[in-house]
């Protein structure tokens, strides 16, 4: 098809639904998130024929920019036609991200089917299904940063996410038989995850982007290896979703703990799995829930603040193919670790004297790490290790105590989770000492 001829084809098509769902809504007075995901499937359906239409990048780039252009006039100035898409009451950017979405994969695409069909198909699918099945008979819910979500959504959602990636992975690939169902169940799960803590309609953008990369390393899997992840990831959702009731953490904080612990694995491997496991453990002993009215206050700014560090120096470590920063690694996890001992020892005991509080967090979290210590290195190199370690931990207790509770009095004030990420970033770079060590 002439290139020109399409890009009309879809703007019409695209045009005319918007105009058709404001008639409807302003008759049958339909709800706002009815409208957005009819848009959402429709706009998806449509961007499915791209590989077939088009040949070139160009004529999806112009695509992009034009639907973008439009969704900021009718977001701006649309009028009544706003409520299509912003009829609901939270704020969302997801008719942003899908437009962007379709670019990129266009523009990465190698094979149409695991490149782009399967990662579009999940997204158009999966996530309207899951929407509107979650509103129509969500009952049992779990917390998550903007609120709740329902777990017959998200049931909803992987049924919908598997079937999307099985299907065409049998009927258009050369993958085996049990393969494309253990891809599929085991993409299914993650991205069902992945949905379960975007934000502000920023699913729209990690779920296809999510497809696309796990596609690219799932397709050349043994079955074996397949099910080796399938294993370890049931295996952390169980252990971290039994620790639901038992801390301050909200639910979706701890799916996204999931998807750290799992991501972690997959990248390093179990010896840099270890760090992150001793701050979970030495968390779950001091932030139990004592009654499940208490409120689960620990969100994904908590969990980001507190990962965030330690997910730069592993992937500077597989960019650099030095394991030289599994030191500053450990250190920002220990760092982290001292900090939330510090708070809870203060919080415990309100007359405690800072410095025996700060010796308390600090053998407390030097405690919980020498298992990773030890696993990674022994005389001699453990032991400067282990020095590392003792400094690093102090040099995040006293920025803690100097910035948070001498200059704001307390632990809790604005923009504290951004503030503890670089103190525990600051004392991670104690472990760059080793760099030079033979």
């Amino acid at each position: 098809m002439n290139p020109w001829l399409g890009i009309l084809l879809v703007l019409f098509t695209l045009g005319g639904l918007l105009v058709a769902l404001f008639r409807v809504q302003k008759i049958w007075r339909i709800p706002p998130e009815i409208s957005r995901k009819t848009v959402h499937v429709v706009m998806g359906l449509c961007c499915l024929s791209f590989p077939w239409i088009f040949h070139s990048f160009w004529p999806v780039l112009l695509l992009c920019l034009s639907s973008l252009a439009a969704l900021i006039w009718l977001r701006l100035y649309g009028g009544g036609m706003r409520a299509v898409l912003h009829g609901v009451n939270r704020v969302s950017w997801g008719e942003f991200c899908f437009p962007v979405a379709v670019a990129l994969l266009f523009w990465l695409m190698e094979d149409p089917v695991t490149g782009y069909l399967v990662p579009l198909l999940v997204l158009t699918l999966a996530d309207a299904v899951g929407a509107i099945v979650g509103i129509r008979y969500g009952r049992f819910s779990y917390t998550t940063d903007e609120g709740t979500k329902s777990y017959e959504g998200s049931l909803a959602f992987f049924v919908v996410a598997f079937l999307s990636t099985h299907v065409p992975l049998l009927l258009w690939t050369d993958i085996s038989r049990p393969n494309c169902l253990l891809i599929g169940v085991l993409l299914g799960i993650l991205v069902m995850m992945l949905e379960a803590i975007a934000w502000r309609g920023l699913d729209n953008l990690f779920i296809p982007l999510g497809t696309y990369l796990m596609l690219q390393n799932y397709s050349w899997m043994s079955s074996t290896e397949l099910l080796v992840r399938l294993a370890v990831l049931l295996s952390m959702m169980v252990i971290l979703w039994g620790l639901r009731k038992f801390t301050y953490a909200r639910d979706g904080t701890l799916i996204a703990g999931v998807l750290l612990l799992y991501l972690i694995w997959v990248v390093g491997g179990w010896e840099w799995l270890w760090p992150p496991i001793s701050l979970l453990a030495g968390y779950c002993i001091l932030c139990p829930r004592s009654s499940r009215e208490e409120r689960q206050r620990h969100g994904l700014m908590d969990l980001g603040a507190v990962s965030g560090m330690g997910f730069l120096w592993l992937f500077l470590s597989v960019g650099l193919g030095s394991e030289r920063f599994y030191w500053a690694y450990t250190y920002s996890w220990a760092a982290q670790l001292a900090m939330i001992a510090c708070a809870y020892f203060l919080w415990k005991v309100p007359n405690l004297k800072w410095s025996s509080g700060m010796t308390s967090a600090g053998l407390f979290s030097v405690l919980f790490f020498l298992v990773p210590v030890l696993l990674k290195a022994f005389w001699p190199e453990g032991v400067l290790m282990f020095v590392g370690l003792l400094l690093a931990v102090f040099l995040s207790l006293v920025a803690y105590w100097r910035f948070e509770w001498v200059s704001r009095h307390g632990t809790n004030s604005p923009g504290r989770a951004e503030r503890q990420f670089v103190y525990g970033s600051i004392a991670s770079r104690v472990g760059l000492l080793f760099l030079w060590v033979p």
